[in-house]
């Protein structure tokens, strides 16, 4: 054989980079020599299969790869002795024997493998409440996922109050969607706090009425926090987490202005020290001018906005939105920039916006080092050659251009624009612009 193959990170490079083809599968190093599954592996991991029985050199490194991302928990506990479990007609795997710790040795050859586990569309009916019983009672000291560095799970799910015994301590990134009201769920995720000391990327989703109290009990025993999404926040919430020093990315989602009154008493020391994503979903426009004076000395690169409004509304606050974003953005830093304003027609009669104007858009030419720049409104534009010639000027460095409003016709901008845009921004790669052809 081939010296290369003596390399790990050569071997592991090249086997990441199968091409597909078709291939029999070898459902033995699945786990599953006697049963099949309702779901077949990808022509890639069918690949992957083959060259883990070819030889004891390739084994292990096809074998990680194969094993690095699962969905849920069946995969792996059919690597039991096949006499000691089933799959009733609607998939749901039940343990029916008694297990003795040594049944367990072919579970962990391969669970050491798993990096990803994504128990989010199993569900509850996937695990029968004796696999629950069967992992408390015989299975052996130790993590049973020693080195997994992502997990994605609902609290609904049997094995949730238990993870933190499952997971080991190399834990970096958490998605968890509360949907449960019981007490035993805030419990669940301080303990998997606990057990994560190095956790940096977290993901809180749900409506269980008690999110807010648990979301801040979790993250408040983190320190390490580099990306974190929220669904819902509130005022103490966001005094902790706009004090993390190491908070790059930050989402949050249903953002009210009800909860922002600590805007006006904001602390001598500056907020978001190192945040350089933010991603805002709110139904009310009217909350973000108050927010975005917490990130005025943030080193923020990219910025995302999405409403969904009444249309009338939306035209009314855009433009203290962009004045804001102007105000308080670092011209230096910010580079992306996406404003994605969508009408809510659920919220009675559509009616007009009110038409988008140079004036309007005029406090973003102080953002000079802007390379992408993505606008969607709701209403008419009534942009005219002058503006677009001095935001060529004002974003030389533009790649990414895309303003697009609703109404069906719009006459501001000619062809001028174009050359304005091609004299300017020799990096211009992509252009999406309403254009009136009529007129050169």
């Amino acid at each position: 054989m081939h010296r290369c193959w003596d390399v790990p990170e050569l071997k592991l490079a090249i086997f990441k980079n199968l091409d597909d083809y078709d291939a029999m599968r070898d459902a033995s190093v699945f786990g599953a020599p006697d049963r099949e599954w309702n779901f077949p592996p990808p022509r890639k991991m069918r690949a992957l299969a083959h060259l883990a029985i070819t030889c004891r050199e390739f084994s292990d490194c096809a074998l990680d790869l194969i094993w690095a991302v699962q969905h849920d928990y069946r995969r792996l506990l059919s690597c039991l002795p096949t006499d000691t479990w089933m799959m009733d007609d609607r998939g749901q795997f039940h343990i029916h024997a008694s297990l003795r710790a040594e049944d367990w040795d072919r579970v962990l050859f391969y669970s050491h493998r798993i990096k990803e586990l994504y128990d989010t569309k199993s569900g509850c009916v996937r695990l029968h409440p004796s696999v629950l019983d069967a992992l408390l009672a015989s299975v052996p000291p130790g993590p049973l996922l020693p080195n997994i560095r992502a997990l994605s799970c609902r609290s609904v799910t049997p094995l949730f109050p238990h993870l933190a015994t499952l997971v080991g301590r190399k834990l970096i990134e958490v998605q968890v969607e509360l949907s449960d009201e019981k007490p035993w769920c805030l419990s669940a995720i301080q303990k998997i706090a606990e057990t994560s000391p190095v956790l940096q990327r977290v993901l809180i989703g749900g409506r269980s009425p008690q999110y807010m109290e648990w979301s801040m009990r979790f993250i408040s025993t983190l320190d390490q926090l580099r990306s974190l999404s929220l669904h819902a926040i509130d005022a103490t919430l966001f005094d902790h987490i706009s004090t993390l020093e190491r908070l790059e990315s930050l989402s949050l989602h249903k953002l009210r202005s009800q909860i922002l009154s600590y805007s006006t008493s904001l602390p001598h020391h500056p907020r978001f020290p190192a945040l350089q994503a933010l991603h805002i979903a709110t139904a009310s426009l009217e909350c973000v001018p108050i927010f975005l004076p917490a990130v005025n000395c943030s080193p923020l690169r990219m910025f995302t906005l999405v409403c969904r409004a009444r249309v009338t509304s939306l035209g009314s606050n855009v433009p203290n939105v962009l004045a804001a974003i102007g105000a308080y953005s670092s011209p230096s830093h910010l580079t992306f920039l996406k404003i994605e304003l969508q009408p809510d027609y659920r919220m009675g009669p559509i009616g007009s916006a009110t038409p988008l104007t140079s004036d309007a858009l005029r406090p973003l030419l102080r953002l000079s080092c802007l390379r992408h720049v993505e606008l969607a409104y709701p209403g008419a534009s009534l942009l005219g050659d002058t503006f677009i010639q001095y935001a060529a000027i004002s974003w030389s460095a533009l790649e990414e251009l895309s303003i697009q409003c609703r109404a069906q016709r719009q006459l501001g901008l000619t062809f001028a624009s174009l050359v304005s845009l091609a004299r300017h921004c020799p990096r211009l790669r992509l252009l999406a612009l309403d254009v009136d052809a009529t007129h050169i």
